[in-house]
């Protein structure tokens, strides 16, 4: 759950606060959900807010039933990442312990700084829940499939004059998330980035874009690669179900996900008719289970990051 409210500074006269009702192209399910819509609350484990998910969080300590796949998945951990994620994986071995999770999608050089915001906003929430005595887990899930939105597949630069450059992964059309990144076109972005930066450019940063972007590397691996880098410092686990140390887990998920959708499927549709009955008139796309609910099924997720366009 992202922010209720954008604030920025006021001009005089003038409210501080923006509301998301106010912002173009804004889901109304999204509008309905952070405004608490009356008949929206009795189908939420929590409203929005910090004071219903800590109390959310307490009702549910002992209430999760914890996945078989877990321990599976954190065994499969235990060669990645830095010493603060290894911290977190041992943490999420605790019983009470809790996940709070954002999706990342896969795309070029870490895609949209939405996502790292979600990111950032992930941990907040963790520390946020850890200073209430509840134990969370900051968790990025790498989405399991290929978004071929073409923002995904470009990227924007300043150039040290300020000029706005827009760079573009060719033929993104054709691209097989599971095999090898093109090389040379990789290559010849980061050098043109480096370029257009001027020597203005932490060196860091580049040189992460490059040892992140190998050419034996695919794009989920770089993509995890990349936000574990960048995250670091808080230790956020990242999930990448296609990487080889998971593969027999993904294998068994993905089994465990086709086994339950009969199920899934049945009781959207009957939800759907009870929240139409209570006079809610949103939208829903065909019964279909949205990507954040799905790390739910082998994670204890207490609370997920969205923006407007995931919920």
């Amino acid at each position: 759950m992202e922010s209720v409210i954008i604030r920025g500074r006021p001009l005089e006269g003038e409210t501080p606060e923006l509301r998301f009702e106010e912002l173009p192209d804004i889901p109304k399910i999204w509008i309905d959900f952070t405004s608490g819509f009356g008949s929206l609350l009795p189908f939420l484990p929590a409203r929005p807010d910090i004071q219903s998910l800590l109390a959310h969080a307490d009702r549910s300590r002992n209430q999760f039933d914890r996945s078989p796949l877990l321990p599976q998945i954190l065994e499969g951990l235990q060669e990645l990442g830095d010493p603060r994620a290894q911290e977190n994986i041992q943490r999420l071995r605790q019983p009470q312990s809790f996940v709070v999770i954002t999706n990342i999608d896969v795309s070029l050089f870490g895609g949209a700084a939405s996502q790292l915001l979600k990111c950032l906003t992930t941990v907040k929430m963790c520390e946020e829940l850890e200073r209430h005595g509840i134990m969370a887990v900051p968790v990025g899930w790498i989405h399991t499939t290929l978004d071929r939105n073409p923002c995904n597949w470009s990227i924007s630069v300043l150039d040290s004059h300020s000029d706005f450059h827009r760079l573009y992964l060719q033929q993104a059309e054709q691209v097989c998330p599971s095999d090898g990144l093109p090389s040379i076109q990789i290559a010849e972005l980061v050098a043109r980035i480096d370029e257009l930066g001027n020597g203005t450019f932490d060196p860091e940063v580049i040189e992460t874009l490059k040892t992140t972007n190998k050419a034996e590397t695919d794009f989920f691996s770089a993509t995890a690669r990349i936000f574990s880098i960048l995250m670091n410092e808080w230790g956020m686990i990242v999930l990448n179900l296609q990487s080889p140390e998971l593969a027999s887990i993904a294998s068994a998920f993905l089994y465990l996900l086709r086994d339950r959708s009969p199920c899934i499927d049945v009781r959207m549709q009957s939800r759907e008719r009870e929240l139409a009955h209570a006079g809610y008139r949103g939208e829903f796309i065909e019964h279909a289970l949205p990507d954040h609910c799905i790390p739910s099924s082998i994670l204890p997720v207490i609370a997920s990051v969205l923006d407007p366009e995931e919920l």
